[in-house]
């Protein structure tokens, strides 16, 4: 996002954005591979879905602004 915002146009810096957006529902999947794997803590696991989903809502926002 930060690569993203200080390109010339909107476009591109959406398309930082979708790919932002794209990396934090890689990390979802990381997490949820962790816990299939009882490799995280529950609580560990809690809080950093958590977060990923906060940042995918404000990405979103971003997006359709």
């Amino acid at each position: 996002m930060a690569e993203g915002s200080s390109r010339e146009s909107r476009k591109d810096f959406k398309r930082f954005l979708r790919i932002s957006l794209g990396s934090s529902f890689e990390l979802e999947t990381q997490l949820l591979l962790l816990k299939q794997d009882q490799i995280i803590d529950p609580t560990h696991l809690s809080s950093a879905l958590n977060c990923n989903d906060e940042v995918q809502k404000m990405n979103h926002t971003l997006l359709r602004k």
